[in-house]
Parts: C-alpha cells; sequence; structure tokens
C-alpha cells in the first residue's frame, strides 16, 4: 500500500544529536497534547525520523499535525538558532517502510 501525505521536514546537521531531536519531540507532544487532547494526538499524528538523512518528518494533514510542525520549529530555534531547514514535502512510500510501534508516535526509518 503507498501512502501520500503532506510533511514539514526538518534536516539538521550532523552536529545536531538525533537524541536531542528526540527529546525535544517529546516535549513538543506534551504542547501539543495540551492543546488538542490525548485522543486527537494519538490518532491524528505521525512522524517519521531517518537516521541516515538526519531529518524529522511531521505530517501536516490535519490541525494537530500542523501545530506539533509549530511547535517543534520554535523548539529547534531555541535550542539549535536555524541551524536547521525546514520544508513543505509530499512524500510517497510504501507503509512497509516503516517500523512501527504500537503506542507510540514516532517512526524510525529502516
Amino acid at each position: 500500500m503507498t501512502l501520500t501525505s503532506t510533511y514539514y521536514k526538518f534536516t539538521f546537521s550532523e552536529e545536531i544529536r538525533l537524541e536531542r531531536i528526540r527529546q525535544l519531540f517529546g516535549l513538543a507532544m506534551i504542547a501539543v497534547e495540551a492543546i488538542h487532547g490525548m485522543p486527537a494526538v494519538r490518532l491524528e499524528l505521525s512522524a517519521m525520523i531517518d537516521s541516515k538523512d538526519h531529518s524529522l518528518m511531521v505530517e501536516a494533514e490535519s490541525e494537530t499535525g500542523y501545530d506539533l510542525a509549530k511547535v517543534l520549529l520554535q523548539f529547534f530555534a531555541r535550542e539549535f538558532g536555524y541551524t536547521f531547514d525546514v520544508e513543505k514535502v509530499e512524500s510517497k512510500r510504501k507503509h512497509s517502510d516503516y517500523i512501527y510501534h504500537l503506542g507510540t508516535i514516532l517512526w524510525e526509518m529502516k
């Protein structure tokens, strides 16, 4: 099955640790949950981190996803300055390209 979605793709320099990106992602999830509630976060959000590309993609199909992208942009700008890129992209990927752990939002590329 092929999925097509609009994402915000954050691309980071190699100096920025992926662990710190994951930590800020977790904080952003708490902020978005405070705005939209846990059900919306669990049902409407998806994000993928690609360690090879040193990037994070956040699906922007819902208001919840768009708000997550905005919160992440603010957190990343505060933490790293503007030493990263962000762009809106269309992505077509096969569902089998992802490893998904039930109950988590962050997907890891194989």
